[in-house]
């Protein structure tokens, strides 16, 4: 029974191919993987991009040639990350070339893995053919779009690359040559796959997998004669996975939710469901499921999906000698699976690029499925027919992905369709509505807030301080006000932490100094009595809200920070600094009355102070953006350029996303004449935020002046697209046409 699945011995033995020929599939599976990913390579930076790359930017490659650098949490991703910014800036292209190329690698790897295992399983006329519709099954299936144009998900091909090329290592070697040298390369390849991602922790297990069903063919006395290679996983296997859990495993885990890890697994139970019916039919495809968590196993949906898993896990042992084929691919797609969907809370339940490594095993099934369809039709299985089928199905497949990345080629198409596929979760229309305000589309932007705010109520407080934030953005103050101090309403309904009520009485706060400042534009137009009245109203309610944030989170400089700014703007910064350097002599914390010194003599100009103040508090605390970027600029102003420079440095590897640094920073390198490191600063503010008017003006000025007349005319027509009276922009445009 055990040799059914061998191949016909008696089968005649095909010629062997030219050169030529030979490498027709290769070519092929390139030619396909393209053209299905040739409209990707202008997909923006989304979703957790700013998070899994833009904090690469700052990183000098020194940083990464030691051995502690190099176990740190996905460290490989991370240098190719830098290595691309280095090579080409922010600009998209590159990132995308390179995922696909690995993609395309990998294609290519599991056609190799194909072309040892098939002989095993059909008669040599069919491998080839075999391997290059599993591997195109692989390259060209829709899933796989999220794992290649999300550019965050490069964590899936590069770990997925050494996982597959140590099965190829493995597949062929003899068997009796298996030992600990190969031992030791695979595990070399496994240390790789962890800089990667750490859900490459499966791959001693898929080994012996096939080991187990092609090699061995089940024959455990077998596997037990190539006990050197497997002795050092068996010896480090406990140790190995301790450490992964604690170190690789940790910055991924559930921090931010409640979800226990029986209620996890329960969840994962319909999840698995639900990739499955991805695999099968790859329709409604989406970056952000809204999937609830389950919290009974009496729950009809976990009943029926545990049944389920436990009958294929079942069926999968059970075909082992009959179809192996079928058997690695259902126990694969399981193992491979086991570190995402199993019981460690991970904070998103489902994400589809989380198949992209279980879709490798399941593809190798997939000629073995097209043989059974023709077999059934026409009661033969034939491998022209076979073949036919199979490309037939590849051509569609590669349709899809087309279509399905035209979706990712643009955030608002993007984000317009999570939100309609995902209509009750808060995330899409956040950014949705970010991505129109970048855009300069306010009342888009606002709109999409509504929308989001009228769908997830228990996102209501998130919501209306966005919302808030937006109408402040837009200078529509009135609104802005009424929008925080409704989310203060919820808040206090709900029983929000402190936190959150600060951060929104400090909204409050901001939203009164910016009616104090807009009124300035009044002056000579009403009585300069009335206006001072004004003036004074709107900043004594803008340092009661602030002062109310200061007592609800003392510990929080941003709180600080906005508090110093109105009672600088009310005349009483000496009564304050009196106050701070008095607490400076009692046994509290320094920190704050330090930073809140440092801001205060910044604001009064006073910079060769403000740098010593600063100095001192960032030996209390080296973890604020919001204090290395003050510091920078006290330094900036006091003559000490280079110095300052470093500190927007460590204020953008603590927040990339704080354009101000990025901002200030090119203004520093415009100085030294180093105008390349300029731009791209500037660059990189404006691939997040396409509607910065400032930063585009900025590099057309840099253009310019280099004479890169072209460049400049492109910048600032990207301002007049959002700002179409912009008076600076059409200055400029006038001296080009000049």
């Amino acid at each position: 029974m055990r040799n059914k699945t061998l191949r016909g011995r008696n089968q005649p033995r095909s010629t062997q191919a030219s050169p030529l020929v030979r490498l027709l599939p290769i070519v092929g599976l390139l030619f396909l993987g393209t053209v299905a990913y040739w409209n990707s390579f202008d997909g923006p930076f989304v979703f957790d991009d700013l998070a899994s790359i833009r904090n690469t930017f700052e990183v000098p490659i020194s940083d990464y040639l030691t051995l502690n650098s190099f176990l740190r949490f996905r460290r490989l991703l991370s240098f190719t990350f830098t290595l691309n910014n280095l090579i080409g800036g922010s600009d998209v292209w590159g990132y995308h070339f390179v995922n696909l190329a690995l993609h395309l690698v990998n294609g290519l790897l599991l056609f190799a893995i194909g072309a040892k295992l098939y002989p095993k399983l059909v008669d040599e006329t069919r491998v080839r053919a075999y391997s290059f519709l599993s591997a195109g099954f692989f390259l060209l299936h829709p899933l796989q779009t999220e794992s290649v144009t999300y550019l965050s998900s490069r964590s899936e091909l590069i770990s997925t690359f050494f996982y597959l090329g140590a099965i190829y290592l493995f597949v062929r070697t003899p068997s009796e040559k298996i030992g600990f040298v190969t031992s030791g390369l695979v595990i070399l390849f496994l240390v790789f796959g962890l800089t990667g991602k750490e859900t490459a922790i499966t791959l001693p297990a898929a080994i012996f997998l096939i080991d187990y069903l092609f090699i061995a063919r089940t024959s455990f006395a077998s596997i037990l004669s190539r006990w050197r290679f497997y002795i050092p996983f068996l010896v480090g296997g406990l140790i190995a996975s301790f450490y992964i859990m604690l170190v690789f495993l940790r910055p991924s885990l559930n921090t931010g939710l409640t979800i226990s890890p029986w209620h996890y697994l329960l969840t994962q139970s319909r999840v698995i469901m639900k990739y499955i019916q991805l695999i099968v039919l790859p329709m409604d495809l989406n970056l952000d499921y809204d999937f609830k968590a389950s919290s009974s196993i009496l729950e009809p949906a976990v009943i029926v999906s545990s049944i389920v898993i436990c009958v294929l896990i079942g069926i999968g042992y059970r075909i082992r000698y009959s179809s192996p084929a079928y058997a690695f691919g259902i126990l694969w797609f399981f193992i491979t699976l086991a570190p995402t969907s199993s019981f460690v809370p991970i904070v998103d339940y489902i994400f589809e690029h989380r198949l992209y490594l279980p879709l490798a095993g399941v593809s190798l099934a997939f000629p073995m499925f097209l043989e059974w369809v023709v077999g059934f039709v026409a009661d033969r299985k034939a491998v022209a027919s076979v073949t036919a089928l199979g490309v037939g199905t590849l051509l569609v497949l590669t349709v899809a992905t087309t279509r399905r990345n035209e979706v990712w080629r643009d955030e608002v198409s993007l984000y317009k369709d999570i939100v309609s596929k995902s209509p009750g979760k808060l995330r899409g229309y956040n950014g949705l509505a970010l991505t129109y305000l970048n855009r300069g589309q306010l009342d888009d932007a606002i709109s999409a807030l509504k929308q989001g705010l009228e769908n997830v109520p228990e996102g209501r407080i998130s919501t209306l301080e966005t919302l808030g934030s937006f109408y402040l953005n837009g200078g529509r103050h009135a609104e802005a006000i009424d929008s925080f101090k409704q989310a203060i309403d919820e808040a206090t309904r709900t029983g929000a932490g402190d936190a959150v009520l600060a951060q929104l009485h400090n909204d409050v706060g901001v939203a009164y100094r910016r009616v104090a400042d807009s009124l300035e534009s009044l002056r000579g137009q009403i009585a300069e009595q009335d206006l001072s009245a004004r003036k004074a109203e709107a900043l004594r309610e803008a340092r009661s809200a602030l002062e109310k944030s200061v007592e609800l989170y003392p510990e929080g400089l941003w709180v600080q920070d906005s508090l110093v700014a109105v009672i600088h703007s009310m005349g009483d910064g000496e009564a304050y600094a009196a106050e701070l350097t008095a607490r400076l002599g009692t046994n509290e914390n320094h920190l704050q009355p330090l930073y809140c010194l440092g801001a205060l003599r910044s604001l009064e100009e006073r910079f060769a102070e403000s740098v010593t103040y600063f100095e001192q508090a960032e030996k209390l605390d080296a973890s604020s953006s919001l204090l290395y970027f003050n510091y920078a600029f006290a330094l900036s102003r006091a003559g000490q350029r280079d110095q300052a420079i470093e500190k927007y440095r460590s204020a953008l590897r603590l927040d990339p996303a704080m354009n101000a640094a990025q901002y200030n920073l090119s203004l520093l390198f415009i100085e030294k004449s180093d105008y390349d490191s300029a731009i791209a600063h500037l660059l990189d503010i404006t691939a997040r935020e396409p509607g910065n008017v400032q930063s585009h003006i900025k590099v057309a000025e840099i253009y310019l002046f280099q004479g890169k007349i072209p460049e400049a005319r492109q910048h600032l027509e990207s301002v007049l697209a959002v700002a179409p009276g912009n008076a600076r922009a059409i200055e400029l445009l006038q001296k080009i046409r000049l």
